[in-house]
């Protein structure tokens, strides 16, 4: 009398023999035609029970739900008229069409922050860098994303909500710091900023929607760097709601309201710069090597201040920084990914087995993606062996050449890989073969961004749209700050903070000190100025 609405299947030794699998599966289909069948070796061949079984009773609850969402914009989609693939972005920075995404739901759990890990590797082309930090905040949350020599950083297991995921995902690290995220003082009497926010409803106390505690926001809008030009049209921004927010703050600290709002604004820094720093020199890599590219709402607002404590080179904030995401899943291309536990000590015996593997999935993975519509001329592979020394219970990723000619070398290559992140290696110690693993980019054609008009280096009176006082953290007292029009901006133009750029869809805040270039992409390249 059961009637279940998804279906689980996962056994033992699935991963290395689906034989049972498969006949059970085929069993149940019968019995329950019209139900969707999840069959763990179908999704992930990868070994550890207990997170196959995860990944596939999560994908065996998303199934019925995505499937039928997908399915019903497929139909309005035909319905416009438009008989085009429909495709949906992955947590692996690549997209997939629709009728293979509703039976992988579980690879599109985190594709959101991956539109913007995407959009930084088209930035990164566009301006022929390899080494960019990504910093997306919006009004709840940071998500921090180092891209190097140019390519998506991924893990091949997540923890989401204590379940754990296996499938590629953009390694993104995330903190509860954003526009929205709540100040207050806790029971020892300290200030604390976030993870708690306001959210969009009632939001910051200054944007009047009902909203009552001090927030992030708000603490700019005490400053200052936040005007009423930073808003949509239709809302309206009280700075006596602000200070009323954060004065109740400031009681508690003993302190004046500015104080506190610096205060604010340079505690959700500190937890910026701390994350950054995680993804950077605590896995062995100096983030002065890298260009931080701030973005989402509430990212360029910090640009300056990030820059200069973390005594980076340059920021870079994309011309459309709300809305880089999205602008990133147009960039993304399609993407397969597959992967074959085996366990085994590495030999070189062995070389022609684990060759023969990537080479018969790259015929399998081709023929895929060219019945997806992709061409073959724009099908590229990334190969990587999961290897560890015997007996240790983690494994480290060792990427491969294109061409597979060095997968002879993969002792030498893993201790090195071990030598850069734990800092030694054991050079006599046998190796493991733990998984296989290759992914298929299918690329969408290339298309020429598009160059803003240009201009001189001064710029236009017509884009200086007023002045304002502003506080900034580390000074004293206010400072007279000119006011840009993004939209308004030439390629060419160089100007020097402090200064406020504002636009539809967030707002850049420069420092004393610091000078600013249009590009001809209409990216702003923020420096120290060092004239």
């Amino acid at each position: 009398d059961i009637a279940p609405e998804s279906i689980a299947i996962c056994l033992w030794f699935s991963y290395s023999n689906d034989e049972h699998e498969s006949k059970l599966a085929q069993r149940i289909r019968e019995v329950f035609p019209d139900i969707p069948v999840t069959v763990s070796s179908e999704i992930v061949r990868e070994f550890r029970e207990y997170p196959r079984t995860s990944t596939t009773v999560i994908n065996a609850g998303l199934r019925p739900i995505v499937g039928s969402y997908l399915e019903s914009v497929q139909g309005k989609i035909e319905e416009s008229g438009v008989h085009a693939p429909f495709l949906v972005m992955q947590s692996n920075g690549g997209c997939a069409v629709a009728t293979r995404s509703a039976q992988e739901s579980h690879r599109l759990i985190l594709s959101g922050p991956a539109g913007g890990a995407a959009g930084l590797v088209a930035l990164g082309r566009q301006h022929n860098l390899d080494k960019l930090i990504g910093l997306d905040m919006g009004g709840t949350s940071t998500d921090i994303c180092l891209i190097k020599d140019g390519k998506l950083p991924l893990k091949s297991t997540q923890i989401i909500n204590d379940h754990t995921l296996l499938a590629p995902t953009v390694d993104i690290h995330t903190i509860g710091s954003g526009g929205g995220s709540i100040a207050y003082v806790d029971n020892t009497g300290r200030l604390k900023v976030g993870p708690m926010s306001a959210k969009a409803v009632p939001g910051p106390a200054a944007y009047m929607q009902g909203g009552t505690l001090a927030t992030l926001t708000d603490a700019h809008v005490v400053l200052g760097t936040i005007g009423q030009q930073s808003l949509a049209s239709g809302l309206t921004l009280s700075k006596e709601a602000a200070v009323k927010a954060v004065s109740e703050v400031a009681e508690k600290l003993g302190q004046d309201v500015v104080q506190t709002a610096i205060a604010i604004v340079s505690m959700s820094v500190a937890h910026m710069i701390r994350a950054l720093r995680q993804v950077s020199i605590e896995r062995g890599l100096d983030p002065r090597d890298f260009t931080l590219v701030p973005f989402g709402g509430a990212g360029p607002l910090h640009a300056g201040l990030l820059l200069r404590n973390l005594n980076l080179e340059s920021a870079l904030i994309p011309n459309r920084p709300g809305l880089f995401s999205a602008d990133g899943l147009l960039s993304a291309g399609v993407r397969i990914d597959a992967a074959q536990t085996l366990l085994s000590p590495f030999s070189t015996d062995e070389i022609s087995s684990y060759v023969a593997w990537f080479s018969e999935k790259q015929k399998e993975l081709t023929a895929r993606l060219i019945a997806d519509g992709i061409s073959s001329d724009e099908i590229e592979f990334d190969s990587v062996i999961d290897a560890r020394y015997l007996g240790q219970g983690y494994e480290l990723p060792v990427k491969l050449s294109s061409t597979l000619t060095n997968v002879d070398s993969l002792p030498e290559l893993f201790h090195e890989a071990h030598r850069t992140l734990y800092g030694h290696a054991s050079l006599d110690q046998p190796i493991e073969v733990v998984t296989l693993r290759i992914s298929a980019r299918g690329n969408f054609p290339k298309t020429e961004s598009a160059e803003i008009k240009a201009g001189e280096t001064k710029v236009v009176d017509d884009a200086v749209i007023g002045n304002q006082m502003v506080i900034f953290p580390g000074f004293l007292e206010g400072i007279e700050t000119k006011i840009y029009q993004r939209e308004k901006l030439l390629a060419g133009n160089v100007f020097h903070g402090p200064c406020i750029v504002h636009q539809m869809d967030s707002t850049t805040v420069v420092l004393p000190g610091q000078v600013v270039t249009v590009t001809a992409l209409g990216d702003l390249l923020i420096k120290e100025d060092k004239s």
